[in-house]
C-alpha cells in the first residue's frame, strides 16, 4: 500500500506545476482548508535570511535565501519556492509541496530542487504548537540508502527557523543546515 501510495503522490506532485500553470488556474475557487491545512497558513508569505550549510568534509557554507509561501491547487497545497544565489552566479531553486493527507491524517508533501537528483516525499505533523517536522523515512540516491528530515520552527516575532537533517547508510541523522528566516514586510 505504501509504494502505491508513494507512486502516486509522485505522480501527483509532478503534474502539480503543469496544473498551477494552465490557463484559469487562478481561477479555482479556493477549497474548505479544514483545521489542519489551516494550521500552515502561518508559514504564507514572503521570508529571507541567513542559510549556513556544512559540507562534505566540515567546510561551512553560508547563503541567503529567499523564500516564498503560497496557497496553490485550489487552496488545499502551500507551496513553498526558495530561491538562492551562490557566489558564481547561479541559482538553486528548491520547490516544496505540503498538503494535508486526510486518510492516513499527517502532512504529505514533496520537495525537489535543481541539485538534488530526484523528488523526495515526506510525512509530517506537528511536534507541538510551533515546531513541523517534514520527515522523508529511508529512500534510496545514487544507491545509498539515505533519509532528510525537516523541521520548521516559528517564533512569534515573525522569525522562522528551518533546520534539516540527513543521514546515509542508516546512520543517525546530523544536522547538515540550518537557516534562520525574518518575514519580508
Amino acid at each position: 500500500m505504501e509504494a502505491r501510495m508513494t507512486s502516486t503522490l509522485r505522480m501527483v506532485i509532478a503534474l502539480l506545476p503543469l496544473l498551477a500553470a494552465a490557463p484559469g488556474a487562478a481561477q479555482v475557487p479556493l477549497l474548505e482548508k479544514g483545521a489542519e491545512l489551516a494550521r500552515l497558513e502561518v508559514f504564507a508569505g514572503a521570508w529571507e535570511g541567513r542559510l549556513e550549510r556544512v559540507m562534505a568534509g566540515g567546510a561551512g557554507l553560508v547563503l541567503e535565501p529567499r523564500l516564498r509561501f503560497e496557497w496553490a491547487i485550489g487552496g488545499v497545497w502551500l507551496m513553498g519556492h526558495e530561491e538562492t544565489e551562490l557566489a558564481d552566479g547561479s541559482l538553486i531553486h528548491n520547490l516544496t509541496w505540503i498538503t494535508w493527507d486526510a486518510h492516513d491524517r499527517v502532512y504529505a508533501g514533496a520537495w525537489h530542487d535543481n541539485v538534488f537528483p530526484g523528488v523526495v516525499t515526506f510525512r509530517g505533523r506537528w511536534l507541538d504548537d510551533r515546531r513541523l517536522e517534514l520527515d522523508s523515512g529511508p529512500i534510496e540516491i545514487r544507491g545509498r540508502r539515505h533519509r532528510v528530515i525537516l523541521t520548521y520552527a516559528l517564533a512569534p516575532a515573525d522569525e522562522l527557523t528551518v533546520e534539516m537533517r540527513q543521514s546515509w547508510d542508516g546512520a543517525e541523522p546530523r544536522v547538515v543546515a540550518t537557516a534562520h528566516y525574518r518575514r519580508r514586510r
